[in-house]
């Protein structure tokens, strides 16, 4: 009943989520950096990647795993295990919802131009997929169910253009932070204390 490569998927999903954590400290970081910007936004957006992250990642992978580890499970308790998983990928995805919003007001409210513009326009439309994926509850088939085409394919198709569009800016942010910014004479002041 399970899919052969459902187990290294879950254990290449745990290995990572480490890299989704660094990517959105380094995103923490860029909003420090924004000129014009509330420190509430970045506190709000680092809470939302915290109080998301578990039930629509990690329990998701759980709930996949478990089911490819019980391959002996009766077949309607692997369906509830597959179908509690999606349901959390899915359904939680409400939660980013905030994310989307702080970003895009950082964004816009920014006065350095760290991120263009139109990413903040491109986050608010990553945000309307979000607003898409929430009938999950009460759809069980058509384009709004879990693995419906809306809910579930749309969504993903878009924040995967999404990620990678910010994978890419926050690297030429990185890139182009001046060195000003980077507060290098503490750090040297710490490692010379060391010695």
């Amino acid at each position: 009943m399970t899919a052969p490569g459902l187990p290294f998927a879950v254990t290449l999903l745990a290995l990572t989520l480490g890299l989704y954590a660094l990517n959105s400290g380094l995103m923490l970081y860029q909003m420090k950096r924004m000129e014009g910007v509330s420190p509430v936004l970045r506190y709000a957006y680092i809470a939302v990647l915290g109080v998301g992250g578990v039930p629509g990642c990690l329990f998701p992978g759980y709930m996949f795993a478990l089911g490819a580890f019980r391959p002996e499970y009766e077949p309607h308790i692997l369906v509830m295990l597959y179908d509690l998983g999606f349901l959390c990928f899915v359904g939680s995805l409400g939660c980013f919802i905030i994310q989307y919003v702080v970003f895009s007001i950082a964004v816009f409210l920014d006065r350095k131009g760290i991120f263009p513009k139109w990413l903040g326009y491109f986050s608010i439309w990553t945000l309307v997929t979000e607003i898409v994926a929430a009938p999950v509850f009460i759809t069980q088939s058509g384009p709004f169910a879990w693995d419906g085409l809306l809910a579930f394919y749309q969504g993903t198709i878009i924040w995967v253009g999404w990620q990678t569009c910010v994978t890419v800016y926050l690297y030429k942010a990185i890139k182009s932070q001046p060195l000003a910014e980077l507060d290098l004479p503490a750090t040297e002041s710490r490692l010379d204390s060391r010695n």
